[in-house]
């Protein structure tokens, strides 16, 4: 018992600190964002019916 507290203790100190990040550079993710699927379409910002009037 003595022995699996403090693996424990580490592991989860291990998996705190490792965290998640990507490998991708600042341009690659400015490219991904500029695709259209990376932001919402005009007309969705629209109610059905009503025009361009927006909510």
């Amino acid at each position: 018992m003595k022995k699996i507290v403090p693996f424990i203790f580490f592991a989860l100190l291990t998996l705190l600190f490792s965290g998640c990040e990507s490998d991708r550079t600042q341009e690659e993710k400015a490219a991904q964002s500029k695709l259209p699927w990376g932001r919402p379409a005009t007309w969705e910002n629209q109610l059905p019916g009503f025009g361009g009037a927006g909510f």
